[in-house]
Order: C-alpha cells, then structure tokens, then sequence
C-alpha cells in the first residue's frame, strides 16, 4: 500500500523508541538526585513531616502538622506515603521514589 510504513521507520517503532529515551532520561535524572542532594526545603520537607505525622500518629483522614490542620497540601500525597512506608517501612528512599514515580506520569500525560 502506498503511504504505508514498514519496519524502522513505523509509527509505532518511533513512539517506543522515543518513549524509551525519555524513561531513560528520566531514570538518570531521577537516580542522580535521589543522591545528590537532600530533600528540597519547604516543599519535600513539610510533605515528609506531614507524612511522617500522619504515620506516627495513625490519623489519616486529613493532613495535620503539629496537630494542626494543614490547608495547603493535598491529602492524596501523605496517603500515598503512608501507604508506602506500611509496606516498606519509613524511608526518605519511598519518598523519594512516590515523587518520581508521579514525575513519570506526568510526564507521559504531558507527552
């Protein structure tokens, strides 16, 4: 058929291929700051402590730092995090990897 393509310069074979790179691309970012730096203040620091006292104290229904309700961060995250350390145990590692594992998606829904 003309028009067709065949082989590897098919549709399809592109899409996989650039998809490919950039999930390798992303893994390279993502493995050289998971150890290069620390959590970002404010953001990852007040996400972790709000995680960190949602797992400590077992109240999972909204999101509470120092016993007081925190208004400006969603509570899917926490919940998330919560979920994570239960099954693997408090970690700054599980943090770190819900975060990039929510980067990827976006990623590919912005794609």
């Amino acid at each position: 058929m003309p028009g067709s393509q065949v082989g590897l310069f098919s549709k399809e074979y592109t899409t996989r291929r650039y998809a490919l790179l950039w999930v390798s691309i992303w893994l390279a970012l993502i493995f050289v700051t998971w150890f290069s730096r620390p959590l970002i203040p404010y953001q990852e620091t007040m996400l972790a402590a709000v995680s960190w006292e949602s797992y400590a104290s077992e109240f999972y229904l909204y999101p509470i730092l120092n016993g007081e309700y925190v208004a400006n961060v969603f509570p899917l995250v926490p919940w998330i995090e919560v979920g994570i350390w239960q099954l693997t145990g408090a970690s700054e590692f599980s943090l770190r990897a819900v975060m990039s594992i929510f980067s990827i998606g976006v990623l590919f829904l912005t794609g």
